[in-house]
């Protein structure tokens, strides 16, 4: 799954991720925490909000742009999870129905 955003620096992102109920049924979450293309453009950082509460398993990961340019991020598939399925997956990016999740972020200026 794929998609792109546009945002200004100066504002949060939170990258929600939530098991499907279709294999809730299997051990472990399905995904890593997402790793980065390029640094400085977003910046970890942690909400003073706690998450709504959720019927599926969920994480997010929040981030602040804090520079002009195009970072992605991806989320693959974790190996404890990947190691579970029957038929085995082929990648860390793709097995039984569900891919890596990879989000494209062009940020601007103020």
């Amino acid at each position: 799954m794929s998609q792109s955003l546009t945002l200004r620096t100066g504002t949060f992102l939170g990258l929600e991720v939530v098991e499907p109920e279709k294999y809730t049924s299997v051990s472990g979450f399905p995904w890593t925490a997402p790793t980065l293309s390029a640094r400085g453009v977003l910046v970890r950082t942690y909400s003073c909000h706690p998450s709504p509460p959720a019927t599926l398993p969920t994480a997010v990961y929040w981030y602040k742009v804090d520079a002009v340019g195009t970072v992605t991020a991806l989320v693959p598939l974790s190996p404890g999870w990947l190691s579970r399925q029957t038929p085995p997956c082929l990648n860390a990016l793709s097995c039984d129905g569900l891919s890596a999740l990879r989000v494209s972020v062009k940020t601007e200026s103020d």
